[in-house]
């Protein structure tokens, strides 16, 4: 077992205190007593703990390498240099989360693990019931005495409940170890949260938890499209400021005049460097589905080729682009004011005009199509179309089925 459920052999299930190992003879398993292990760490975020509340860990070892566990995306190791400062491959990771917050020390540990391996009748290891004792120095605070338990990869998930009920503790879920170690405040919510909405809430609340959601979108994406592990973190992030920009125009007239265009244009070149990244993935993915079809698979080759050049120059310039100053005013904006956006409420007629408007819009460009319409006035329709969708998606919660059935039209 890893501490901090950084990495590790799958589920961790944490009880409280020092409990005796249960007996599993009867199920037919067994233990077997592994050494004692001793891990240092240093974690790392703002003195709001910002890093912590978004579910991020940014720790030390002591081999100075730095881990950061990054939420959908597992944890990501990158070297450091003897001490020095968090390694720009690292603060990368994070900067969606700390924006322009500075990153310092907020806690040490040492965790002494006792672990128990547990063996099942075959002869396979299917967990590790650990006794921890962590002593935490972030100005305070007590150390902290648990076990936990880590089911292996295909363990049967009936071990779990099993040993809860021999332990005579059930787990405590959805909390890791390292958000324990930093206290209450990083068990706090992030700087935006998409409030819940319904039939009762008024139009500005359903549009502000409409942008908020699509600015969280973006903050938990953005750090999985610079992993680059897949590409579902690029097309989400793009999704996320798309949505975004398209909620602003739609709604522009319950903005105060001038900040939604100016939030819009300030997004849409991060939207134009993920589009670019995510063109390509798109056509490389069409491209690798179609190999089989093909019987010049020699030029497909060349095409492929072609294709990866350009994506290692996109990536290169989204990596750019995220680690310069025009993202991080970007990123910081929105977080800031969407918290609070400039927004006066009205009634639901009045937002639904608006859905309505774009729906004219749609119809009005599929009736001047040519015909046969071409790519370019195709494209425009679903762009048109999927602006539609998003205002009429997000009326959901005041207009029900009003809105609903058209937006599933779209």
């Amino acid at each position: 077992m890893i501490p901090f459920g950084v990495a590790g052999l799958g589920p961790v299930l944490s009880f409280p205190g020092d409990v005796t190992p249960p007996d599993l003879a009867a199920a037919g398993v067994r233990f077997v007593l592994d050494a004692q292990r001793t891990h240092r760490h240093l974690l790392y975020d703002t003195v709001d703990l910002r890093l912590a509340r978004w579910g991020c860990c940014l720790r030390r070892g002591a081999d100075d390498a730095f881990v950061v566990l990054v939420p959908g995306a597992g944890p990501v190791e990158v070297p450091g240099e003897g001490g020095g400062p968090v390694p720009a491959e690292a603060e990368l990771l994070v900067r969606s989360f700390a924006r322009k917050a500075p990153l310092q020390v907020v806690a040490s540990t040492r965790t002494t693990v006792r672990p128990l391996t547990v063996i099942d009748p075959g002869g396979r290891p299917v967990a590790e019931l650990a006794r921890l004792e962590v002593a935490v120095d972030r100005g305070g605070g007590p150390s902290l005495r648990l076990q936990e338990v880590e089911l292996g990869a295909g363990a049967d998930p009936g071990l779990a409940e099993l040993i809860a009920e021999l332990v005579g503790s059930h787990p405590q879920p959805g909390v890791p170890l390292w958000r324990r170690v930093l206290g209450p405040a990083a068990l706090q919510p992030p700087e935006v949260v998409a409030a819940e909405v319904d039939a009762g809430s008024g139009v500005a609340e359903v549009v502000g938890a409409g942008l908020a959601a699509s600015v969280v979108r973006l903050v938990r994406n953005v750090p999985i499209a610079v992993v680059g592990a897949e590409p579902e973190g690029v097309h989400q992030a793009r999704v996320a400021l798309r949505r975004l920009r398209s909620d602003l125009a739609t709604f522009s007239d319950l903005f105060e005049p001038g900040w939604a265009n100016a939030l819009r244009d300030r997004a849409g070149a991060a939207s134009s460097v993920l589009g670019r990244v995510r063109d390509l993935d798109v056509l490389s993915g069409r491209l690798e589905r179609r190999r089989e079809q093909v019987s010049f698979p020699a030029r497909l080759d060349r095409v492929r080729d072609v294709l990866a050049d350009r994506h290692r120059r996109a990536r290169r310039e989204l990596l750019e682009y995220l680690g310069g100053d025009a993202y991080l005013d970007l990123v910081e904006s929105l977080v800031t004011e969407v918290t609070d956006p400039p927004v006066r409420d009205a009634g639901p007629e009045a937002a639904l005009a608006m859905v309505r408007e774009r729906h004219r819009a749609l119809r009005k460009t599929v009736a001047g199509l040519s015909e046969p319409p071409g790519d370019v006035e195709l494209h425009d329709v679903r762009i048109r179309a999927k602006r539609l969708r998003y205002a009429a998606e997000l009326l959901i919660p005041l207009s029900g089925d009003r809105v609903r059935q058209l937006a599933a039209a779209a």
